[in-house]
């Protein structure tokens, strides 16, 4: 399982930290992947029903589950059982999303 953690509060929502795993399971490096929305593992077959799915719990700040595929850096396609969940701070304010994915 890999692990991602976002900040909401920043533009585009970028991912500030990403566990060893998900260069494995994807392909791309720590340091490639910090920085950048989750989008980027999307690609020519990702279901736009799971992406706006996604886009609809983000703003909800709602946890949710969903597999989508995703695509790793050498372009294989993988179905990617994604788990978000919100991360608030003690006076309820939202801070971050954490990400877990496993390959299905």
């Amino acid at each position: 399982m890999s692990v991602v953690i976002t900040d909401p509060s920043l533009p585009d929502n970028p991912m500030i930290y990403v566990s060893d795993e998900f260069e494995t399971q994807t392909g791309y490096s720590v340091e490639e992947a910090t920085g950048q929305n989750c989008r980027f593992l999307q690609g020519p077959d990702t279901d736009p029903h799971a992406v706006e799915a996604i886009r609809q719990a983000l703003r909800a700040e709602t946890r949710f589950t969903i597999d989508i595929l995703n695509y790793r850096k050498d372009g294989s396609a993988f179905v990617n059982r994604l788990r978000i969940r919100p991360i608030y701070d003690a006076d309820g304010r939202l801070m971050f999303f954490a990400g877990a994915q496993n390959p299905v």
